[in-house]
């Protein structure tokens, strides 16, 4: 259901979005304010604005992704696909075949 949801709104890549790991520091407290700073700071408040502008979900999915990204994590949130199809070990050859295993 999520992956026909996300189908429908045409978000599939969000499904392969690397999430970034728990701030520990904000465990525990309420995140909320941040939200509505963000909302403010953004003028993303207006009701009016959403049922007008096509670009508010935009808008607001690009605000929670930013609010998501804890600045001190400089990672990488983009999926990035394997670089290579080459088997790491033979292994994994033996297995991609279907092959038996024995010791």
């Amino acid at each position: 259901m999520i992956y026909e949801g996300d189908d429908d709104l045409g978000r599939l890549e969000r499904l392969l979005e690397v999430q970034a790991p728990l701030d520990w520091s904000r465990v525990g407290q309420e995140t909320w304010g941040t939200v509505i700073t963000e909302v403010r700071g953004r003028g993303l408040l207006s009701p009016i604005q959403a049922a007008r502008d096509p670009k508010w979900r935009d808008e607001v999915e690009r605000m929670f992704h930013d609010i998501r990204q804890s600045v001190w994590w400089q990672g990488d949130d983009r999926y990035h696909p394997s670089a290579s199809e080459t088997p790491v070990s033979r292994l994994q050859t033996y297995l991609e075949r279907g092959e038996f295993v024995s010791p």
